[in-house]
């Protein structure tokens, strides 16, 4: 399970790319997705399966899913 904060993982919603440094913080954050893709990939591949959830889901929302994967295994 990954709860990815709104601003390091560009939260479709929330995300507001920086002004200042644009440069360097858009190649960082596209690569943190990237790298969320392919760790979710290669847990896949695992046999294990990857809940990603964002830092603003409602906690009871995020646990009612992790429970129907969980009972659903």
């Amino acid at each position: 399970m990954f709860i990815d904060g709104c601003f390091w993982h560009g939260c479709p919603q929330h995300f507001v790319p920086p002004r200042a440094n644009a440069d360097y913080w858009q190649p960082k954050i596209e690569r943190n997705r990237e790298r969320d893709r392919e760790a979710v990939a290669r847990l896949d591949a695992a046999g294990w399966v990857a809940l990603r959830f964002w830092e603003h889901e409602e906690p009871s929302s995020v646990a009612a899913v992790i429970n129907a994967v969980v009972s659903a295994r």
